[in-house]
């Protein structure tokens, strides 16, 4: 499996922005319009992609069950897609959706969808995982409802199937996510003990804790997204307005960049600080020439010199080559050894 991969020219990978998922799901509300507006809001928002889920409802809740006409009434009709797809690229915006079946990653592909995403709920659907793998895109698979054993054998099958370019993304399926809740630790858990991309998909009402989870290793957020969230449905209440998206965005970004890394550097910028801040040695009276050096002869004084408040004690007891005016810098080349 791939440590870093590209999604439509975005890079997955530890020294790279996150990207930053607008997961519209059901939050259209059946509606086309509305979708056209999430997707332009999306984009002013900040987010690199909307998401929307393609399923058949036949194909996803057994005949009877009230969940039916739930997902009767949520359903993005197949006829919509290529309109949305348009509309997010008209915006910049990568366009993605989750299948809930193997002929809906086949129509996706289709529409030339640059990834696929496998729900938590269908971790152990190996059917629809060897599906999606078998188009050789990069697989977004939700942990949400699953376990680790469940995980290894999802990335077993892709891999099977030649896909090697998945990210895991850890997810807490409960809607909203407590804080106290959330288990961010298992990013860095779940990277370490796969060796892949690691992402979250977060159903909190924070916008701070993407950007924890940024800092954490996290390099794709998916965050519920609605235009307000008194509307009716079942993922609006979860689900963060604009400006409220927009901050997340900009602070997932801003902690991804300030990662730096991971070495203690002197950058050109803080060595002009430096120079203004540190103190210089300086003769703190006449010094005549061959005089020993002692503490009381040397003052600590911003800005820095050639010698700076870290070389002081090994310019005491040095002889002085040069007569020093009071407040002249204290140099290498005005000092030798005692004794030479």
């Amino acid at each position: 499996m791939k440590d870093q991969f590209e999604i439509a020219g975005h890079m997955i990978a530890d020294d790279s922005s996150p990207l930053v998922i607008a997961e519209i799901g059901n939050n259209h509300d059946g509606n086309l319009e509305q979708a056209q507006q999430l997707i332009a809001a999306a984009a002013e928002a900040g987010a690199d992609a909307v998401k929307f889920q393609t399923y058949d409802p036949d194909r996803l809740v057994r005949p009877g069950h009230q969940l039916y006409s739930f997902f009767k009434h949520y359903l993005l009709p197949r006829e919509w897609h290529s309109t949305l797809r348009d509309e997010a690229g008209s915006n910049g915006l990568i366009f993605l959706s989750t299948p809930f079946d193997p002929d809906a990653a086949d129509f996706l592909v289709s529409l030339g969808v640059p990834a696929l995403k496998i729900a938590s709920s269908d971790l152990t659907n190996i059917p629809l995982v060897r599906r999606c793998a078998g188009h050789r895109l990069p697989l977004l698979l939700s942990s949400g409802m699953g376990t680790v054993a469940e995980i290894e054998r999802a990335l077993a099958v892709a891999g099977d199937m030649g896909c090697d370019e998945i990210a895991v993304l850890h997810c807490i399926s409960l809607y909203p996510t407590p804080p106290d809740k959330s288990e961010l630790r298992a990013i860095p858990a779940l990277k370490e003990r796969f060796g892949i991309p690691v992402g979250f998909s977060d159903h909190s009402l924070s916008p701070a804790l993407p950007v924890a989870a940024v800092a954490l290793g996290a390099r794709i957020i998916e965050k519920h997204f609605t235009l307000d969230r008194s509307l009716p449905g079942p993922d609006h209440a979860v689900a963060l307005e604009p400006d409220q998206f927009k901050l997340m965005a900009d602070g997932c970004r801003d902690v991804a960049a300030a990662l730096g890394s991971g070495k203690k550097l002197i950058t050109e910028e803080l060595d002009e600080v430096r120079n203004g801040s540190l103190r210089g040695l300086y003769a703190a009276a006449d010094i005549p020439a061959g005089t020993e050096l002692t503490v009381e002869m040397v003052a600590l004084l911003r800005p820095a010199a050639k010698l700076t408040a870290g070389d002081l004690p090994s310019v005491l007891g040095r002889i002085a080559t040069q007569s020093l005016k009071e407040g002249d810098p204290i140099s290498p080349e005005s000092l030798r050894e005692k004794g030479k």
